[in-house]
């Protein structure tokens, strides 16, 4: 009976140190039991069969709470429709009204689809209260920022992340005679303007699929533009994850 209370006892203080362990690993993260949410197309959104750079954010960090709404095709944009179905598609700059109020830390991304759905650039408004037209890429950026700052005001941290680049989305004009550069720099004008910070990684992760060599991260016979869990791991995570601790 004695040896039995023996082993429950150092069960029980190994239990606590183990517990306790976690604790003292994680007090300096200021990541630890926070919520994430997430908006954007799909190089953000859940994957079924690899796994996104906001899950093993989440995991990593032993957050509380993942709400990623993001979905396959979406635009920053409004108007845009399912070139196959005629729907309308996932429209990041209304749908981040649908993210959770009680997040902590909000990423959001989007535009190459913009770009490959010709959509017209449109002009950058003076004021930050005059009207726009947000069927426009510049349009559809303001009123991204708009519907965020109006909606989480209690200080939860807001963060744009920049995708890699994307084969030679740079060079390559669209039907419209438009650049993915040409939606990269209103990205960084618009979120200038608003005070939203970003993460550029088409130029801070090493991570540029026009380089053949690194199609091989990226999945759909590489396809230079969706990551697979180790294309994330390498080049996003650790990235975003110390971006999103400075905010």
């Amino acid at each position: 009976m004695q040896k039995i209370f023996i082993i429950i006892l150092i069960i029980i203080l190994l239990s606590s140190f183990f517990i306790l362990g976690i604790h003292i690993l994680n007090f300096d993260n200021i990541l630890f039991k926070k919520n994430l949410g997430a908006d954007g197309d799909s190089i953000t959104a859940l994957c079924k069969d690899n796994i996104s750079y906001t899950q093993q954010i989440y995991k990593n960090n032993n957050m509380s709470n993942l709400n990623n709404i993001a979905v396959n095709g979406a635009t920053i944009a409004t108007g845009t429709t399912n070139k196959k179905t005629g729907e309308k598609r996932h429209w990041i700059s209304q749908s981040v009204l649908n993210l959770n109020i009680n997040n902590d830390y909000i990423l959001i991304s989007g535009g190459i689809n913009d770009y490959w759905n010709n959509v017209p650039l449109g002009s950058n408004t003076e004021n930050m209260t005059d009207t726009i037209n947000s069927d426009t890429f510049y349009g559809g950026l303001e009123l991204l920022c708009r519907n965020l700052l109006e909606k989480f005001t209690k200080g939860q941290k807001i963060g744009f992340v920049i995708n890699h680049k994307i084969n030679d989305t740079f060079q390559t004009k669209n039907s419209i005679g438009l650049t993915y550069h040409d939606y990269y720099k209103a990205i960084k004008i618009v979120l200038h303007k608003y005070s939203i910070p970003y993460i550029d990684l088409s130029k801070d992760s090493c991570f540029n699929t026009e380089l053949p060599i690194y199609k091989q991260y990226t999945k759909n016979n590489y396809d230079g533009v969706h990551p697979t869990t180790i294309g994330y791991e390498l080049f996003y995570v650790d990235k975003i994850t110390t971006f999103l601790k400075s905010l």
